[in-house]
């Protein structure tokens, strides 16, 4: 069951993975810049050892108990999330960063179709027409330099299957074994190292590149500050991946992506306010940014009117002329019947 989106622990969790992914971006991105580290299948096979001993640490110390998943279900999981990983990381080195965006930005009508088509799950059309106004905006204000080619694009569309793929089974798994986010962390994260480590060997290791500019030559030359910095994110990667997990398991994958999208506006704006060196953003980019936000809110409200089985906002303000098209909330329509004074 779904939690309330206004509820206290889910905006705590909210503000929490926000947090953290600002964190571990600005992380990451310093590493590349001040350090020249591209070895993105290493770090992600880092990531995931330091998060199994560490998550091994808790459990030892009693703060979860460690649960098992089935091993098709705990392979299939892993790779779906490895390969999400890897597939985006392909796609943001391959495309411009307008098409690595748009792949972001099509994850949500991909969940949406993975879970109607495979678990019968369909979301009504009010819902639909906000997640739309939601993307317009996001896009208009972030896309742009859009410039295809035959490769990136297939593995940008890889990235938004698999990383559909990867949410929708972590959600249906937590809620089918009962498990926390930390359980269900623990279970996937050795799978996920092992096969980002074989991709590291291949990729990272000079195997199918030059040997002289792999990651091992790469170490050799490291400073201790940029050791410090791999295990600071190593340690920001487990505190995304909890809060994510932690708010799949309370809400839902579309909910968890419309959450990011929300983050991604706030950290536009936060970014012009703070470090646009006195330019402006453009007022097509200030107004599609209102209109994601304000789709957002409308969204929340959607969902939270929807836990206490009332009227939302959709029912009460659109025209009736729109309503026609979108439909009414099941609750609205139990106000509306003859019946429901009886």
């Amino acid at each position: 069951m779904e939690h309330d989106p206004c509820s206290f622990v889910v905006v705590f969790w909210s503000l929490a993975n926000v947090t953290s992914s600002v964190g571990i971006i600005l992380l990451n991105k310093y590493l590349m810049d001040a350090f020249h580290f591209g070895y993105f299948m290493t770090l992600t096979g880092m990531h995931m050892i330091f998060g199994y001993f560490f998550l091994l640490f808790l459990a030892r110390a009693g703060v979860f108990e460690i649960a098992f998943l089935q091993p098709y279900d705990r392979w299939l999981l892993s790779s779906y999330q490895t390969a999400s990983i890897c597939f985006m990381n392909a796609s943001l080195l391959l495309n411009s960063v307008g098409v690595y965006q748009m792949s972001k930005l099509a994850c949500i009508p991909a969940t949406l179709s993975i879970q109607a088509y495979f678990y019968g799950e369909k979301v009504s059309a009010q819902v639909k027409l906000i997640l739309l106004a939601i993307l317009v905006g996001v896009g208009v204000c972030t896309v742009t330099d859009l410039r295809f080619n035959a490769e990136g694009t297939l593995i940008g569309c890889a990235a938004v299957i698999t990383t559909a793929l990867a949410q929708v089974e972590r959600s249906k798994l937590q809620k089918r074994y009962g498990m926390s986010a930390l359980q269900i962390q623990f279970a996937e994260t050795l799978p996920c190292a092992a096969l980002s480590l074989v991709g590291a060997v291949m990729l990272d290791g000079g195997l199918l590149g030059d040997p002289e500019h792999s990651v091992i030559r790469h170490f050799e030359k490291a400073s201790r500050g940029e050791f410090v910095l791999i295990c600071a994110t190593c340690l920001a990667s487990i505190s995304v991946n909890y809060t994510g997990f932690t708010l799949i398991a309370m809400t839902s994958p579309v909910t968890f992506q419309v959450i990011g999208h929300a983050k991604t506006i706030v950290i536009l704006l936060s970014g012009a306010l703070f470090f646009s060196a006195g330019k402006p953003l453009p007022p097509t980019t200030i107004v599609a940014a209102a209109f994601a936000l304000w789709g957002v809110i409308v969204y929340t409200e959607i969902k939270h009117a929807a836990t206490k089985a009332e009227p939302n906002w959709c029912d009460t303000f659109l025209p009736e002329c729109v309503l026609s098209l979108v439909g009414r909330s099941p609750a609205a329509l139990d106000l509306a019947s003859p019946s429901s004074g009886v």
